[in-house]
């Protein structure tokens, strides 16, 4: 969610173009990642007609937006609204996901939050997460 939203950002909140170059690098990004499991993964997990699905999605959330939104997904307004109050901050956090995956193919947690034994972590440290629970 961080990395297409900064991708419609960088388009000044508009949906990218079908044949946009920087909607294959993400999908590819995302399908080499070692971010979920491969056995039972579909062939067309993250493909680049889902992540542009994403891009429209987020797009046509955005209060400038002036369709008809898509019906998307539940995390998708709340993370737009997130990434238009501190866009800077999650633009970085979305270089730094890019870099995680990039470099390791994991994406690595920047903060986690713990409040009354209960382990939350934001989108794409579920493997860690996961990995703290068990220890």
């Amino acid at each position: 969610m961080i990395l297409a939203c900064d991708l419609v950002s960088r388009n000044e909140w508009r949906e990218l173009n079908r044949k946009s170059p920087a909607l294959e690098e993400l999908s590819d990004l995302l399908r080499a990642a070692d971010i979920h499991p491969r056995a039972g993964r579909p062939d067309n997990f993250r493909s680049l007609g889902s992540v542009r699905r994403k891009v429209a999605d987020i797009a046509s959330q955005h209060p400038s937006y002036s369709g008809k939104p898509t019906r998307g997904g539940s995390h998708d307004k709340p993370v737009l609204l997130e990434f238009i109050a501190n866009t800077s901050q999650m633009q970085a956090e979305a270089a730094s996901i890019r870099e995680g995956l990039r470099s390791n193919g994991r994406m690595l947690p920047i903060e986690l939050d713990v409040d009354h034994g209960v382990l939350e972590a934001d989108e794409g440290q579920e493997l860690f997460v996961q990995h703290l629970r068990r220890d």
